[in-house]
């Protein structure tokens, strides 16, 4: 079944698209780790630098910084709100691995 693009569009706040965007508007950003439970603050900034300003961070995951740790982490954004996970509905996590993602 599809997935309905429209309702997609609607749960993502516009500020949020891209790391660009993301840094024009200020987005704090940090990233969470299923193995360790360590949290990462992420600056937007340096990130867009490094891979470009029009990636996105939806439905990635991000390797964990801990040392020795082979855990995945989900990255979670905040635009003056609590900080809130940067997944689709239609996306879950099922041992690191994103099942569902376009």
């Amino acid at each position: 079944m599809g997935m309905n693009h429209r309702y997609r569009d609607a749960i993502r706040p516009s500020s949020t698209a891209n790391l660009g965007t993301m840094a024009d508007a200020g987005v704090k950003l940090h990233a969470h780790c299923d193995v360790c439970g360590a949290f990462f603050h992420i600056d937007p900034v340096a990130l867009a630098s490094k891979l470009g300003s029009e990636f996105s961070l939806w439905n990635r995951p991000g390797r964990c910084k801990s040392p020795g740790c082979p855990g995945k982490c989900t990255f979670h954004y905040s635009a003056g709100a609590p900080f809130l996970v940067m997944l689709d509905r239609n996306v879950y996590k099922l041992g690191g691995e994103l099942i569902g993602a376009e």
